[in-house]
């Protein structure tokens, strides 16, 4: 496995669990929270006007998709609360 690999496959555990963990421990944690960080990652994303760098782009990417299958999740496990 190559740097670039690891870093996402890093990240994207590191940001899963973080969310998760979240979850748990503040009430006060929403849904709707989750989507702004997703929306701040994205719009975060878009603003390369730095030239930030290849793994500056992998970890993005990898926080994005570990937010979005935490909120997948969630909104699964509402909807089995049913």
């Amino acid at each position: 496995m190559d740097i670039k690999e690891q870093q996402y496959r890093d990240t994207y555990h590191t940001s899963l669990e973080q969310i998760r963990q979240k979850r748990k421990r503040d009430p006060l944690f929403r849904p709707a929270d989750l989507e702004n960080l997703i929306e701040t990652e994205l719009i975060n994303e878009g603003n390369d006007w730095v030239g930030r760098g290849e793994l500056f782009h992998i970890t993005q990417k990898a926080r994005i998709a570990a937010y979005e299958v935490a909120l997948e999740e969630w909104m699964q496990d509402n909807d089995t609360k049913k």
